[in-house]
């Protein structure tokens, strides 16, 4: 009888899932007018580097694809390093990249 209270005490405490990054941006950033915060950017450059950042994530290739892939996406930043690192999304997509570079 004692395992039965316990096994559903267990039951009743478990934890909700969390989501995993690439659910919580899509939810944070699809919402809120296509724009994340910091500075602001065209919804289409912003709309970019959320295909960028989902693709990241699945993009399987060699290493070569990779440096193709990263190099592309970070060119789109070209003399304008430090106002993309002023936006949330944009940033983080930076630091993702730079690794691949």
């Amino acid at each position: 009888m004692q395992s039965n209270v316990s096994d559903q005490c267990d039951n009743s405490t478990k934890r909700k899932k969390k989501r995993s990054l690439n659910q919580q941006v899509k939810k944070r950033f699809k919402k809120s007018s296509s724009f994340s915060k910091g500075r602001r950017f065209e919804q289409v450059e912003h709309e970019y580097f959320m295909r960028v950042f989902e693709l990241e994530s699945i993009f399987e290739g060699s290493k070569d694809e990779k440096t193709i892939f990263a190099n592309n996406a970070l060119a789109q930043t070209a003399n304008r390093e430090v106002d993309c690192a002023f936006n949330q999304l944009i940033s983080h997509v930076i630091e993702k990249l730079l690794p691949l570079a």
